[in-house]
């Protein structure tokens, strides 16, 4: 119960205060978990079923360590790495609760999601009556007279807080079938109804998508689940169908529908720019390193690969699409089997009185329906509520009799030393990006001095880390320090060559004395970022300062090539064009 309450009710509140507390917090919990889990005296048996899931996953583990020393930036990878490894540490002590405290587990699990269920849903509520402008590049220009809003309760993507929420729902209907007392059903069934709609609010259709794939799948099992109580069944069963019944007339009747049906317009903004997201994949597949770029490092790295401008394509919105890029071609084939062996894991509870089967398979099929389309388990919140998925599949493997043998001396030290590591590296981490957060705080209430000052500390200590140092020559660069600047940016740029932010940086600081230099560096950063509309519109202004009028015009002319259309939501390439009308 106090892990459901923890990961489900409380991490997304401090995931929305500060991400690297959250993050940190998990790390803290998930040691505690896994370090009580394996030194518990009641677990199972390591069988022959359950080691062979444990083998996928460490197989598609491995490649994703390997590629964090391969990495063009190891800082970034390292850290996420580190997340990556207390979501699996996580899921092994969640099993091991799943397989002594079975009922209790699933329960705290289903009311955790019901009660968050109701402040999400609540707070969506509040937000779509409030209704706050729609950043630019959430919604189709031609939808915009539709939709007075489009909510993303406390978290920052409204596809993010879909997915999230749509996993809840099924938890919640979860607590609607296993609830002991009808009135604890009737509230229930309120807080998936209030959840229902913060879902239909986010306007995400992949979260509609895999929710309802979801739903089709838990109702198959339900189906074929033998069930004592069939009288109980019935009643929750007819609560659940009056709640998405209503829930299906709010979406005829309000505008939702109209975003569905827009899913099948070619000229949709979302649909167009998917497409030109999988083209580029498709066209620069012979390109991308078997072994991958290294873990975290998409929107560093894919700039190069891109066919269009824009903020939107940086995002590849497929995990499998993702871990290609980042951890290589194995590695996404050991993901793709893994996902196999989660689903193969649930299924064969199929012939059990299981009470959570239904709904945590259910959970699994929304889970991978919405990283066909999005990147949702790579957000804290939702990567959360996948580890608990797993741990579900994996105690699954473990229904079999047979005593636990002793754990040896060697084992247990192995084990203690290994946490004791985890968490040093861990606080490590934290203490960095806490430093760095503190710093920017600081240049935020235009304390420079002082920034500088914290962050030059920082950079002592985590001296291989270009990120610290592209910030700091940031820094110096608004205190006019240029020299420093200068040195602090290629220092970053040795770090990491991949960055085509830092190339321009430099560009900007070479401006006013190297002409050569600045060409140079322009000329790196569109290397790196071809589609970049920013970088495109920076280089032509510093070309026609020179008075050199033709490469300005054959600089812009390219750039318009990588227009993505929509220039009234992607306004670089209207100045693009603007530019070129005027020479």
């Amino acid at each position: 119960m106090v892990a459901a309450i923890f990961l489900i009710a409380v991490l997304p509140f401090v995931y929305f205060y500060d991400e690297a507390l959250a993050i940190f917090s998990l790390e803290l919990f998930s040691c505690v978990y896994f370090f009580t889990g394996y030194f518990n005296k009641n677990r199972k048996p390591f069988v022959k079923q359950k080691a062979l899931l444990a083998i996928v996953l460490f197989s598609w583990l491995f490649t994703v360590f390997r590629s964090v020393f391969i990495s063009v930036s190891p800082d970034s990878s390292f850290s996420a790495f580190i997340k990556l490894f207390a979501l699996i540490m996580l899921a092994f002590g969640l099993s091991e609760r799943f397989e002594s405290f079975y009922n209790d587990t699933v329960k705290g699990i289903f009311a955790s999601s019901a009660f968050a269920g109701f402040i999400h849903g609540a707070i969506a509520l509040l937000e779509y009556i409030e209704a706050p402008a729609i950043p630019i590049t959430w919604l189709d220009p031609s939808s915009r007279e539709v939709f007075r809003t489009r909510c993303a309760g406390i978290f920052t993507d409204p596809n993010i807080f879909g997915s999230f929420l749509s996993v809840i729902f099924i938890f919640t209907l979860g607590y609607v079938f296993t609830a002991e007392s009808r009135k604890n059903k009737n509230v229930g069934a309120l807080s998936a109804l209030l959840c229902g709609f913060g879902i239909l609010t986010t306007l995400s259709r992949g979260a509609w998508i895999s929710l309802c794939a979801g739903l089709f799948v838990g109702i198959i099992y339900i189906i074929i689940q033998k069930v004592k109580d069939r009288e109980e069944i019935k009643y929750s069963g007819r609560l659940i169908l009056v709640l998405t019944m209503f829930l299906f007339l709010v979406f005829l009747i309000g505008p939702f529908k109209y975003r569905f049906i827009s899913i099948a317009k070619p000229s949709d903004m979302t649909f167009a720019q998917r497409t030109l997201i999988n083209k580029a994949f498709l066209r620069h597949l012979s390109d991308l390193p078997i072994a991958g770029h290294g873990l975290h490092t998409f929107n560093q790295v894919y700039p190069r690969y891109r066919i269009v401008g824009g903020d939107y394509p940086m995002n590849a919105h497929n995990e499998f699409l993702l871990s290609l890029l980042e951890t290589g071609f194995l590695s996404s084939f050991f993901l793709f089997v893994l996902c196999f062996y989660i689903f193969k894991s649930l299924h064969s509870l199929r012939k059990t009185e299981s009470i959570g089967l239904p709904f945590f398979i259910a959970a699994y099929t929304s889970f991978f329906v919405q990283n066909l389309s999005g990147f949702s388990s790579r957000i804290l919140p939702t990567a959360a509520l996948f580890s608990i998925v797993y741990a579900y599949a994996y105690s699954s493997k473990t229904k079999s009799f047979g005593e636990t043998k002793k754990i040896s001396f060697i084992s247990k030290l192995a084990v203690i030393v290994f946490v004791i590591m985890y968490l040093t590296l861990s606080g490590y981490i934290y203490y960095i990006q806490k430093q760095i957060a503190d710093s920017v705080y600081l240049l935020k209430n235009n304390r420079i001095e002082e920034s500088i000052d914290k962050l030059e500390q920082v950079s002592k200590i985590s001296w291989r880390n270009s990120f610290v140092a592209s910030l700091l020559g940031q820094l110096y660069m608004i205190n006019n320090n240029h020299v420093k600047a200068v040195e602090m940016y290629e220092y970053a740029a040795e770090l990491n060559p991949s960055e085509a932010s830092f190339y321009d940086s430099l560009a900007v600081l070479y401006a006013p004395t190297d002409t050569d230099k600045t060409k140079q560096m322009y000329e790196l950063a569109l290397k790196l970022d071809p589609a970049s509309e920013n970088y495109r519109l920076s280089y032509a202004r510093f070309l026609l300062k020179h008075n050199e009028k033709e490469e300005a015009k054959k600089v812009l002319e390219k750039g318009l090539e990588f227009s993505p259309g929509f220039h009234d939501v992607y306004t670089g390439f209207r100045k693009i064009e603007s530019m070129l009308n005027s020479l």
